[in-house]
This record gives C-alpha cells, sequence and structure tokens, in this order.
C-alpha cells in the first residue's frame, strides 16, 4: 500500500524567514514511496510550467533546488537563490491581490494524481508560526504520477481551490487549484518538486541534489519553457511609486500600483521588491523625465544579505510641483561594479 505524508518547504521573508533558511527548515516534499523499481529505459517528464503565468512579467523563481551538499547554500549557477536544504523551485507571483483573483496551478506534465490535501488557511506563517502547520509544511498541495518512479508535487495552493482527487488522470497544462498562502509560506507562490524513485531531482539540471553547482545536466523543462526560465543571479520583481513612504503590508495587498502621481502627493517615491540581495550590492534608483533628463538620483549600498527584500527611495516636490508629463522610474541593481539587473515603470504626472 503506497503512504503519503506532506513535510514539505514553505516560503520566507523577514528575519524569522531568512533563519529558517539558513538553519534548513524548508526541507522535504510530499513523499511518496514507489512501491515497485521503475524501468530504467522511461525517460523524465517534459515539463511545463507549474502556474499560468509569463515568467519575469507575472511570476517569478525566488528560490531554486540547494544542490550544496554541505551547511551551505548554492544554486544549480552558484547563485544564492535557494535555501539550506530547500528540495524545489519556488514560483512567486506579484502579491495578495493577485491570489485572491486566482492565479492557475497547472500540472506540469501528464500524469495520475496520487494524493491531496485541501483545507489549510491562506495565511503567512510568519503570523502563526511554524509549530502551526508542524507536519504539514506543504499546506494544500497534489501529488502526481508520471510513470518511471517520476512524480511532482505542487505546495501552497488556496484553501478550498484543489481541483482533482486521488486517482485522476490529468493532461499537461490542467488546472489542479490555485497559488495561495498555506502551509509554511510567508507569500504566494507554489513549490514544485521533482522527484525520482524518492529522491529529489533539480529540474534545471534532471540530477539530484548534493552534487555541487556548474556541474552541466540537462533540464527537464521543455525547450520553450527553458527558453523563459534564463537565470537570473537577482530577482527584482516589482517597481512602482507612491506619493509618501509606502507601507510594507500595503504592497503585498496590491496596493501603490498606481501609474499617475496624485496631485496632493507629499513625495515622489520609487519603491522596488526582489529576492537575492547580498551585501555590498548597491541599488540605483533614477527618475527620468519623457525627454531623458534625470530628475532624481539615489544609490545606495547594502549593508546585509536578505532573501527577500523591500527597498524605496524618493524626493519632495519642487518649488511649484513636478512638470506634468510622462516619467520613468528605474531601479537597477550592481554587484562588483557589474550591473546585474535592472527594472523601470512608467508613470504620469498630471
Amino acid at each position: 500500500m503506497l503512504d503519503s505524508t506532506i513535510l514539505a518547504p514553505g516560503g520566507v521573508r523577514s528575519r524569522r524567514a531568512s533563519a529558517a533558511l539558513r538553519r534548513g527548515a524548508l526541507a522535504v516534499g510530499l513523499v511518496l514511496a514507489s512501491a515497485v523499481p521503475s524501468p530504467a529505459e522511461v525517460p523524465p517528464p517534459a515539463l511545463g510550467l507549474p502556474l499560468a503565468c509569463e515568467p519575469t512579467q507575472d511570476c517569478w523563481i525566488p528560490r531554486y533546488v540547494d544542490v550544496d551538499p554541505g551547511p551551505g547554500i548554492a544554486d544549480h549557477a552558484c547563485g544564492t537563490l535557494t535555501g539550506d536544504g530547500h528540495k524545489g523551485t519556488d514560483f512567486a507571483i506579484p502579491d495578495l491581490a493577485a491570489l485572491d483573483r486566482g492565479v492557475p496551478v497547472l500540472a506540469a506534465a501528464a500524469g495520475t494524481v496520487r494524493g491531496t490535501r485541501d483545507g489549510m488557511a491562506d495565511v503567512s506563517v510568519d503570523e502563526i508560526g511554524e509549530g502551526a502547520v508542524a507536519g504539514r509544511e506543504c499546506g494544500n498541495g497534489v501529488v502526481l504520477d508520471h510513470g518511471g518512479g517520476w512524480e511532482t508535487q505542487y505546495c501552497h495552493l488556496r484553501r478550498g481551490s484543489v481541483a482533482v482527487g486521488k486517482g485522476d488522470q490529468v493532461e499537461a497544462g490542467a488546472k489542479l487549484g490555485f497559488v495561495g498562502l498555506s502551509g509554511e509560506a510567508s507569500f504566494p507562490h507554489v513549490h514544485l518538486s521533482v522527484r525520482r524513485d524518492g529522491t529529489e531531482i533539480d529540474p534545471f539540471t534532471g540530477r539530484p541534489p548534493g552534487e555541487g553547482c556548474n556541474v552541466g545536466g540537462a533540464p527537464l523543462w521543455r525547450p520553450e519553457i527553458a527558453a523563459k526560465l534564463a537565470y537570473d543571479p537577482v530577482v527584482l520583481a516589482r517597481v512602482g511609486i507612491a506619493p509618501g513612504r509606502p507601507d510594507w503590508d500595503g504592497v503585498q495587498k496590491g496596493g501603490y500600483g498606481e501609474a499617475v502621481l496624485p496631485d496632493a502627493a507629499e513625495a515622489l517615491v520609487v519603491w522596488v521588491e526582489g529576492y537575492g540581495l547580498r551585501a555590498g550590492d548597491v541599488l540605483r534608483f533614477r527618475v527620468r523625465d519623457r525627454d531623458g533628463r534625470e530628475v532624481y538620483a539615489h544609490d545606495q549600498t547594502e549593508a546585509k544579505a536578505q532573501a527577500r527584500f523591500f527597498r524605496f527611495a524618493g524626493r519632495r516636490p519642487p518649488s511649484g510641483g513636478f512638470l506634468g508629463g510622462a516619467y520613468t522610474a528605474t531601479v537597477a541593481l550592481e554587484r562588483n561594479g557589474a550591473a546585474i539587473g535592472e527594472k523601470a515603470f512608467a508613470f504620469t504626472v498630471p
């Protein structure tokens, strides 16, 4: 008889989450042991995206599989977008507003439903603590069997959204539920694990974790999907403006996305949310008008690393206010003197 136990990782944010990354709190996925060894000739599944989104536009990968065999961390490209012992790939969506609208979680490949869980609340583990989800870290989830010992697991689905049941046959791209915030998660995302005969596999290399980084291998993604998942050493997920000091909780709920600076704005503030900040990184904030003239500039050097970060900078209106027209806010990140990321946001001043 096959036994299924949900013991999966979740998302992270803030001081507690960063500590969890270091101590490897995010560890194992929903494990379904195969009763019969798989034939060696069975190929791995060709994977599609596990959610309905456009990578780098409305979803991002903040964490990959940890391939470092020791207590340190390394993703497949020798970067730090992972957590100690993290055994899956996280696909994040913008905010809680997107969660409420509903972002479908999709079967990455055709298969048979091996197990599901639903009914857990969508609430950040930062609020309820890790003890509240102990033994159920995956939250609401689905496991698919793809044959030959291959399986995929999808964690942190929205409560009440799981749309399949054990034994169902699903096609690639079939809806399994919606992205949520259940289990050990601090931001809305779906955690995808890939396994063969119970061993975790990194879909970016087709290899088990623990072999180190930059070791080659064959990605499991379909070619057109792999092309959309090019690796970036830092993720600048979103950039926007605010008419004053932006509130982090408001950003998480979908606020500060307006493309027009209000007439009564006390300041023009540019904000950025991202993943993978390192000590010594330089964030460069720039605002230019429609003619390319620089109207605001600010550089800041980061003192410490952060798995997830939120920064902002701005200025008060000049005498007479900002001139009306089209503007562009840009945030760029430099590491060791090289530009490694940039994100822009267009807005207008009435």
